[in-house]
């Protein structure tokens, strides 16, 4: 399963995606020539065969998520039938490349006859095989079909789902052509229309000078589409034996949750990269456009800035690692495999082929490799006055940890670790002046280390001296629940405290929400529910697992097996009830954008149930919190139905989430243009709520279309401005009673 940060060269290579820019190289007479030579002609490669080590490596995997995972499943013939239907949908999410037909001809309802033969690879090569011939077919339809006129004067609609359960694969191939046709149809339209806007805006702009940015402008979308289908069947036909037995180990892996899966050893080192916010590369940031590399921004303080000649929208041509050696052409290569062959060893040299941004002359840039620090995930703080109180907000993107310095022991001072880092920005903003409370902003933070989300409690629980207090419980597959406990620390943070969170705020984000609100030491607000992981998992190393090592001989010499990420726990709050599912409710509720989208750990395939175990006895409340919270319930309603800004985004919110029960495209044109006018007056009211984050403003490469998503006024945190009343209100209410209300003990600012 390939982690949404593992394609990156900074971790974080692009989150933004877009049609490409206008290159000589994109013409009609190249895609028709590479259209028949690539598809019509060139013969599809016969089914790979597994190697002995290739099966050794699939059957420790499977047995590996089995004898870990939490609440494992019986191997038997139904669950093997799940397995191969899973893989199929793994293969084609949105439904559209299969027939029915095709599953019912691989349907098998037996095991293999030999426990060698557990995982079925050749079942899995066969599959993909056909998945080549279905791909194919629809890479000459949609080649065939972006070239012809269409009528957007018919009425017609393309229904839209939310997930693949929610529909079947085509009955027949006149239904598969049916919605082959919409599906064009549906993106010629889209462009049509975004073209459309695009011009719109440029006139209203005019030819005003201002500030020259790198910007990509689309090719027509026939090119566009049509070299993108060519890309896309290409990479796939290339795909190597190894990343279709990953793809295949992982839809069994689904099966027994969503976070459990396969790494091959590359996910690995990109999962190590997420956690510890360094790597070592070039520092720039990257996205895949039209078959090209292209740098979307650079890291300020990397190889790359430093050295100066490398520039947003510059494409990357061709990479190599000496002055000698041949550069490899990149162009057409997945992005992430031109990240690996730039990122290296720090000190080492690579050199870099590169057009710059309009250009189609080639220079060669040779840098030198660096450690690069992931400024972008590590937490943030600013401070704001609210009625002459100094309310000190920290946002933290993720639980961080440095796993290998850590484990390790060495230059742990230095070491990337969440917990030190907001420590370090508390203790800045008391050296600057009293803290008179605290919000811990959590929207967004998926998680991360466990650890870490334990030690950060530490940081706001009880006073010095005290005993450890509960942080969370943990249950092993063997049913033994271990507590897991705060460490005292010399000068913690006792003063008014909020947590404030999101739908996006998922597995330790919750258990720290959680645990300050169980403890009654900070008031909880955000959306109407948090993303409700409740599960712990551990990375092993294949190597490591019995089987491997019974095996090690009958492996290829150069065999790296990769690792698993299994789920082995679950979380539990100290009242005994799990995160999982439910997540963590709010004390407050805001009204959020996010309840439009169906993307909880609820809505995911195979999750976990809910549960609960016995809470942990004796649980002293921090402070009165939970007694004053009715007094903040009224202040939040008065202010919400006072405050003109929060009630217009709760106007917007609403229209918002009553267009996104719309599950049908207009296809005719007229009405199109009414959907899309709504659709775009909604998503730059979406936008323009957002917080902008970016510790660090960069240069970067623009979109042509960007603009049109921008309303043109500067961005409303509304939901951090009512935090901070709500904030405020806490203060009055701590000092009105002694700081004997939202404080704990005597007061430590």
């Amino acid at each position: 399963m390939r982690i949404l940060f593992s394609l990156i060269l900074l971790l974080f290579f692009s989150a933004v995606s877009g049609p490409g820019a206008l290159f000589a190289a994109l013409d009609e007479a190249r895609l028709e020539r590479q259209f028949q030579q690539q598809v019509l002609e060139a013969p599809l490669p016969p089914p790979a065969k597994a190697t002995s080590s290739q099966q050794l490596v699939a059957r420790a995997a499977v047995e590996g998520m089995l004898d870990f995972h939490y609440d494992p499943p019986e191997m038997t013939p139904a669950l093997v039938e799940q397995w191969r239907r899973n893989y199929f949908q793994m293969l084609d999410p949105s439904k559209m490349y299969f027939l029915q037909s095709d599953l019912q001809e691989f349907q098998r309802g037996d095991l293999p006859p030999h426990p060698l033969e557990m995982p079925d690879l050749p079942f899995a090569f066969q599959v993909y095989q056909r998945y080549l011939e279905r791909l194919q077919e629809w890479t000459i339809f949609a080649f065939q079909a972006y070239g012809k006129d269409w009528d957007f004067q018919e009425k017609d609609t393309l229904p839209l789902y939310d997930s693949p359960e929610e529909r079947e694969w085509p009955a027949s191939l006149a239904e598969r052509e049916s919605l082959w046709s919409k599906m064009v149809k549906n993106a010629i339209l889209a462009d049509k229309l975004t073209q459309e806007d695009i011009q719109a805006r440029q006139a209203q702009e005019g030819d005003e000078e201002g500030e020259k940015k790198a910007v990509y402008t689309p090719p027509p979308l026939r090119l566009r589409n049509r070299n993108a289908l060519l890309d896309v069947f290409r990479m796939r036909v290339e795909t190597q034996p190894d990343e279709v037995i990953a793809t295949f180990l992982n839809a069994f892996a689904t099966l027994l949750d969503p976070h459990s899966c396969y790494y091959p050893p590359e996910d690995k080192e990109d999962f190590d990269i997420a956690m510890s916010l360094s790597l070592q590369g070039i520092g720039a940031t990257l996205t895949w456009r039209d078959s090209y590399t292209m740098v979307m921004s650079l890291v300020p303080g990397g190889p790359a800035a430093k050295d100066g000649r490398l520039r947003p929208g510059d494409r990357i041509v061709a990479v190599a690692q000496s002055p000698t050696e041949e550069p490899q052409t990149v162009v057409g290569m997945p992005l992430d495999k031109v990240v690996r062959l730039i990122r290296g060893r720090k000190g080492t040299k690579v050199y870099l082929t590169v057009q710059s941004e309009g250009s189609s002359a080639e220079k060669v840039i040779i840098l030198v490799r660096d450690e690069i620090h992931l400024k972008d995930s590590e937490a943030q703080s600013q401070v704001r006055m609210v009625e002459g109180k100094r309310i000190l907000t920290i946002y933290l993107p993720s639980f961080y940890r440095d796993f290998g310095k850590f484990n390790m022991r060495q230059d742990n001072a230095n070491a990337a670790s969440t917990t030190r880092d907001v420590e370090h920005l508390l203790e800045k903003a008391r050296a600057e002046g009293p803290v008179d409370g605290l919000i811990l902003d959590l929207r967004n933070n998926g998680g991360g280390s466990l650890e870490e989300a334990i030690q950060l409690s530490s940081l706001f629980l009880g006073t010095p001296g005290r005993m450890p207090v509960p942080v969370v419980q943990t249950r092993e597959r063997s049913g033994r629940v271990q507590v897991r406990v705060s460490t005292p620390r010399k000068n913690p943070y006792t003063g008014p405290l909020m947590v404030l969170v999101d739908r996006g705020a998922a597995s330790a984000t919750e258990i720290l929400a959680a645990c300050l609100q169980d403890t009654g030491r900070a008031v909880v607000v955000g959306d109407p529910g948090t993303h409700g992981k409740g599960s712990v998992q551990a990375v092993m190393d294949l190597r490591n697992t019995g089987f491997i090592k019974r095996n090690w001989r009958f492996l290829q010499e150069d065999t790296a097996p990769g690792s698993l990420k299994v789920t082995i726990q679950k979380f539990y709050r100290i009242n005994g009830g799990s995160t999982q599912i439910r997540g963590v409710t709010p004390d407050l509720q805001f009204p959020s954008f996010q309840m439009a989208f169906k993307n909880t750990e609820g809505d995911l395939p195979h999750a976990l149930a809910w549960d609960e175990i016995s809470p942990v006895p004796s649980v002293v409340p921090q402070t009165r919190a939970r007694e004053f919270l009715p007094a903040l319930q009224e202040f939040y309603r008065e202010y919400a139905a006072g405050t003109p800004a929060f009630q217009r985004y709760s106007r917007d919110v609403e229209e918002y989430l009553e267009f996104r029960r719309i599950r049908v495209l207009p296809l005719e044109i007229q009405a199109r243009r009414e959907y899309r006018e709504r659709e775009l007056e909604l998503a730059r009211k979406f936008r323009h709520y957002q917080p902008e984050r970016d510790p660090e403003e960069r240069e970067r490469l623009h979109d042509a279309d960007e603009a049109i998503y921008d309303d043109g006024a500067p961005k409303e945190d509304v939901v951090l401005e009512a935090s901070l009343a709500i904030m405020g209100k806490m203060i009055s209410l701590d000092q009105q009673h002694g700081r004997k209300a939202f404080s704990v003990g005597a007061p430590s600012r």
